[in-house]
């Protein structure tokens, strides 16, 4: 069974579902109607005992294909909910099912026809178990992690907290492009995160730290609250105000928050030493664990052009 969309009812037990698996909030309902604000047709997929999240993503030439993010699969026992999904992928006309799963591992995905390709959600993560007091935390830290936040604390660095209002996007906006430049990285639209941000409704929030100095911002992050698990999604900084260590202060006053509001984990959304060793670095200043995922992967529904798509894929 599957639906285009979701009364109250049925919008808070898909959630229970979710967090009841320790799933991701790429998963949520929420998630849904943001990737439909986008402009996205979302299907709901839901039996007994399993459910995903789907969205159509249009190709040229009225070609399409279908991608489930973070979906909790269970092979070889669970191969039916898999085909549920693939049924669909067929009635849509879709090229390939995309999925980027847990629960399963790449040789049960491909006994049954899939493919690995390139990630779009993090591969891997490192995550720290919030079941400790603050102070445990604190001391779990790498040392020089440690004397940086005390640092940026000296200095006069003060964070707030705040749900979405526009002058404070605008501020996150800014420092996101200039880190942006900087780096030499892509980001997404303005219209992507002004609309990400503004989700607030029942067990899925969002909140923008900002980093001040003498009033004036220098850092800032995005940080999801889901069920149970805090995610770090998105940040950057005034690189003016390097030796101010804000972002080790807002990451600690994240963590906090994140004990305060409940959640059981801390996600710092990616973690590759050698894609990224600064970040990655960085982030492993706050303990923690690795977690791997077993990878995106495609399952070709029209095979002809399955690779007409990878061939313009590398020219692109």
């Amino acid at each position: 069974m599957f639906k285009s969309g979701l009364n109250e009812t049925e919008k808070t037990e898909w959630n229970r579902f979710v967090i009841g698996q320790g799933g991701n909030f790429l998963q949520s309902w929420q998630w849904g109607e943001f990737q439909k604000s986008l402009g996205k047709n979302v299907f709901y997929l839901k039996n007994n005992d399993w459910q995903a999240l789907a969205i159509k993503h249009d190709l040229p030439l009225g070609r399409n294909y279908l991608y489930s993010p973070r979906v909790q699969l269970r092979l070889p026992g669970g191969k039916s909910s898999i085909e549920e999904i693939i049924n669909l992928t067929r009635k849509e006309k879709s090229i390939f099912l995309r999925i980027e799963p847990v629960g399963t591992n790449e040789d049960e995905l491909k006994e049954i026809g899939f493919v690995k390709t390139k990630d779009i959600q993090p591969g891997k993560t490192l995550v720290l178990d919030l079941g400790v007091t603050k102070e445990e935390l604190f001391l779990k830290m790498h040392e020089k992690t440690r004397y940086n936040i005390g640092l940026a604390e000296r200095k006069g660095v003060k964070i707030r907290k705040a749900k979405y209002n526009e002058n404070d996007f605008e501020i996150f906006w800014k420092i996101m492009n200039l880190t942006a430049k900087r780096q030499g990285i892509r980001i997404f639209s303005k219209e992507y995160y002004r609309k990400e941000i503004q989700i607030n409704d029942g067990d899925f929030k969002n909140f923008l730290f900002i980093a001040e100095f003498d009033g004036k911002p220098i850092a800032v992050n995005l940080l999801n609250i889901f069920g149970k698990t805090a995610t770090y999604l998105h940040g950057g900084s005034d690189n003016k105000y390097r030796s101010f260590m804000a972002p080790h202060l807002l990451q600690w006053e994240q963590i906090k928050e994140a004990k305060t509001q409940g959640c059981q984990i801390y996600d710092f959304w990616g973690y590759d030493e050698q894609k990224w060793p600064g970040v990655s670095r960085f982030k492993r200043g706050f303990g923690g664990r690795e977690v791997v995922y077993p990878g995106c992967f495609d399952y070709p529904i029209d095979k002809k052009w399955f690779s007409i798509y990878k061939i313009a894929r590398k020219i692109m």
